[in-house]
């Protein structure tokens, strides 16, 4: 027979734990406050989504953000440089420009073939004699070389001249030859098809121009 031992109640089982079955778990002590810092390393990263709900507030602005640079591969141009740049293609709208208005006087009866003729080379003698006198002086005033250097620009320039003329030679002659062939064969052609096929060379000549090489 066991003696009876003395009644324990059940608050004292809560407290100290059923004999064999668990132990007493010792005393925890309030845990302290995290720091704004370590709350900072507790919370995950944040993430420029709009669908995830993050511990973060509405005005959040991360870091990184602060750091971007704006603009920064922006290339800035010249108002000059830009001027220089369009200027091959207004060259060449103009030289259409003028093409269209002389066809147009020389069809009304305005300019005849032999004024116009005379006209053009009065035109490429005149600009030619201009060049060779404004040449010295653009040498002097831009600080280029003496007058050997300047004896071989213009050699250099008659050179290029005495290349160019037997090509344009050769072009005029074949189309001094061909010129009444291709009346005869293009009698039949309205007139509205001859300037709308001239319109349609005149526009693929501006767009397929090699602008970069001008």
């Amino acid at each position: 027979l066991v003696a009876p031992g003395p009644r324990l109640s059940l608050g004292h089982w809560a407290s100290e734990g059923f004999p064999g079955i668990m132990a007493r778990s010792p005393s925890r002590s309030p845990s302290p406050p995290l720091s704004s810092a370590a709350e900072a390393e507790v919370r995950p990263p944040w993430k420029k989504v709009l669908y995830l709900r993050q511990p973060y507030e509405d005005s959040y602005s991360d870091p990184s953000l602060n750091a971007a640079v704006v603009n920064a591969n922006v290339r800035r141009y010249d108002f000059w440089v830009l001027c220089r740049g369009a200027l091959g293609i207004v060259q060449q709208i103009c030289l259409i420009c003028i093409f269209v208005s002389v066809w147009w006087r020389v069809q009304a009866g305005v300019l005849s073939h032999r004024l116009l003729l005379l006209l053009d080379g009065l035109a490429l003698t005149g600009c030619g004699l201009l060049r060779l006198l404004l040449l010295p002086l653009l040498e002097v005033e831009v600080g280029g070389g003496g007058t050997g250097e300047l004896g071989t620009r213009l050699i250099a320039d008659l050179g290029a001249l005495g290349r160019v003329a037997p090509r344009a030679g050769l072009a005029a002659s074949m189309l001094w030859t061909f010129a009444p062939m291709l009346r005869t064969l293009t009698r039949s052609w309205s007139d509205d098809t001859i300037a709308v096929m001239a319109a349609c060379l005149l526009l693929v000549h501006i767009v397929l121009y090699d602008y970069g090489g001008a």
